[in-house]
């Protein structure tokens, strides 16, 4: 008796190496692509994150000597009653660096005395403030008052989102040259006397610096681009050069298989 072998169903061998090898090339190059891509982002990230540190130590640096500046050149004018040359010197400072988006100068009060903005300025005597950054320098304040540690009463560039956009905020009081200089004394005029003459608050723009990472992010955004069509170029090609070498090493190794099958039927 004669027993043949069963005739097996579906894709033969050489079909089945063939769309292996295939789907094998596709994944690795797959692969390959999104981890391009990957570094490729995470390249642009760090390079962006190094931007701001820097941006964000010039303006730390910048804003503590320009609201130092203010200070000493304030309290002359206020010593001297001077609201309109004080007014002079604030817009002046605030057109020389294109940076400052908000300038302004208040008597011991807290009355307006200055503004970069000409529109601000009071026509006759110091209204309250009514800038809302004035608000956030307050607070700045209050969390330090009890803090024997945090007295001094420079606003380091505090973040502060207004009509202006966001800007780094600092501000000092102005006490006359000698005087201790505290938080404590900042809020509490009474007990400064004479010694507070007023305050200064500068504010500095975020505007560049959110241009420029606009602007990386675009740049990233198009090197993702460029890549994916070069790696999907490359890919394309190692996957039919991959499929021809997979169809012809296919039928080398099924030949034999099917003639031992043709043999054993």
């Amino acid at each position: 008796i004669r027993f043949r072998m069963e005739r097996r169903h579906g894709p033969s061998i050489s079909l089945k190496m063939i769309l292996a090898t295939t789907a094998l090339i596709v994944l690795i190059v797959a692969g390959f692509g999104f981890l391009n891509i990957w570094n490729v982002g995470k390249v642009y990230d760090a390079n962006a994150a190094a931007l701001e540190k820097s941006y964000r130590d010039s303006l730390n640096s910048v804003g503590r000597a320009t609201v130092w500046t203010a200070m000493t050149s304030a309290r002359k004018y206020l010593a001297d009653s001077d609201a309109a040359n004080l007014r002079v010197f604030v817009q002046s400072l605030a057109t020389t660096d294109e940076k400052i988006s908000l300038f302004y100068v208040l008597d011991k009060d807290q009355g307006l005395v200055a503004h970069s903005d000409p529109a601000k300025n009071p026509e006759s005597g110091n209204p309250p403030v009514t800038e809302p950054s004035w608000a956030d320098v307050v607070k700045d304040w209050e969390a330090r008052k009890s803090d024997p540690n945090r007295q001094n009463p420079l606003v380091p560039g505090i973040e502060f989102t207004g009509q202006e956009g966001r800007l780094a905020l600092f501000a000092t009081p102005i006490f006359v040259e000698g005087a201790p200089a505290t938080v404590a004394l900042a809020l509490d005029p009474k007990s400064a006397g004479d010694t507070l003459q007023g305050y200064v608050v500068v504010g500095y723009t975020f505007r560049f610096l959110e241009e420029t990472l606009a602007k990386k992010r675009r740049e990233k955004q198009e090197a993702f681009r460029d890549t994916g069509i070069k790696t999907g170029g490359v890919g394309v090609i190692f996957v039919l050069l991959g499929t021809i070498l997979a169809i012809f090493q296919g039928l080398r190794i099924s030949r034999p298989i099917k003639m031992l099958a043709w043999r054993a039927d």
